[in-house]
């Protein structure tokens, strides 16, 4: 199979752990914050999100890990750098965002509309709110938009819903 690569955008990653489980997956990283070497995950999200794409994916599909916050809040501007950073440097094919939150923003939406111009693909969590308002960046019309079903393949409790979910 042709090599896939998915950058995560999101709190960095515990690289040391996740060549120990899932060797040969990393297919580069960078930093928005130039954190000084200091890439690792000081909140385990990233980490989370860069296990759950290695165990589930064949061995062509890659994983470039991309910091932009050392704790749960992100910025747009940081965000919006590393989606520039992704298709300015073409490393990616697809792109994680499993993040999200209820304020519109253009300049996210012009990145990422930037980013289908050049064939990447966008996906976003829908959110964990147990609600339908528009979660942003999923509910973007360039973006896919993920929620969640429990093991009965039902909604998840906390899964937002709503007719701008494209799979669950």
């Amino acid at each position: 199979l042709e090599e896939v690569t998915v950058a995560i955008i999101d709190t960095g990653c515990n690289l040391e752990l996740l060549e120990e489980n899932f060797s040969g997956k990393i297919n580069g990283t960078y930093d928005v914050l130039a954190s000084e070497n200091k890439f690792d995950d000081q909140v385990g999200h990233g980490t989370h999100i860069a296990g759950t794409i290695a165990e589930s994916t064949p061995d062509n599909v890659k994983i470039f890990p991309i910091k932009v916050s050392n704790t749960r809040s992100m910025y747009n501007t940081d965000i919006i750098l590393a989606i520039n950073y992704i298709v300015y440097n073409n490393v990616a094919d697809v792109i994680n965002m499993s993040f999200g939150g209820y304020v519109y923003n253009q300049a996210l939406e012009i990145a990422i509309e930037s980013a289908k111009q050049n064939n990447i693909i966008s996906v976003a969590a829908a959110g964990n709110d147990n609600t339908s308002a528009n979660n942003y960046p999923s509910a973007l019309n360039n973006t896919i938009s993920i929620a969640s079903v429990d093991s009965s393949l039902n909604k998840s409790s906390f899964s937002n819903y709503g007719s701008k979910i494209d799979f669950t």
